[in-house]
């Protein structure tokens, strides 16, 4: 238990976000250029100022043997006026839907809306894990549990099948 501690954490959280000294930092970085005026933390992973949105994260190498957390930080092809945070790590702004700060494509933003971790729609389209479902309806789409969602003359079965790093959607 003690190990598992040790690589994990435990006890109170820090935020990701924080000011000091009157400039922002997420972890042990430096936002380089934000506007500590108008800056806005959104969630432990989004923040955004008046004129650019951020998103930070954290990764380990394994040739450290997954001991080290390293920080990243990356400014997103976002309008900050319209981006918003959504749930799940996915947000939006008047022209893309982004998941973990890397825009996918749907066909209506305006209807874009999160059914559950797994599955979201707009009025033309379904989508799984922010792939698209070929050929479904997604104003009558709905997720039925276990892998199974469906629309308005389908019915679905979805899974991520393990590969490596990237898994398969399927």
């Amino acid at each position: 238990m003690g190990l598992l501690s040790f690589l994990f954490g435990c006890g109170e959280k820090e935020a990701p976000f924080q000011q000091k000294g009157g400039a922002w930092y997420y972890r042990d970085l430096p936002i380089e250029g934000a506007d500590a005026k108008s800056f806005q933390v959104l969630n432990d992973n989004y923040a955004k100022d008046k004129t650019q949105v951020y998103y930070g994260d954290t990764y380990r190498k394994g040739q450290e043997y997954y001991m080290m957390k390293h920080s990243r930080l990356r400014v997103l092809h976002a309008d900050a006026a319209t981006f918003r945070y959504l749930d799940f790590d996915y947000s939006q702004d008047k022209s893309s839907v982004f998941y973990e700060g890397v825009a996918f494509p749907v066909k209506d933003i305006a209807t874009f809306q999160l059914i559950d971790r797994e599955y979201a729609r707009d009025r033309v389209t379904a989508h799984y894990h922010q792939q698209p479902f070929s050929g479904s309806d997604g104003g009558s789409f709905t997720g039925l549990g276990r892998g199974y969602s469906k629309d308005s003359t389908r019915v679905f079965y979805s899974t991520l099948v393990p590969r490596g790093t990237d898994p398969i959607r399927r």
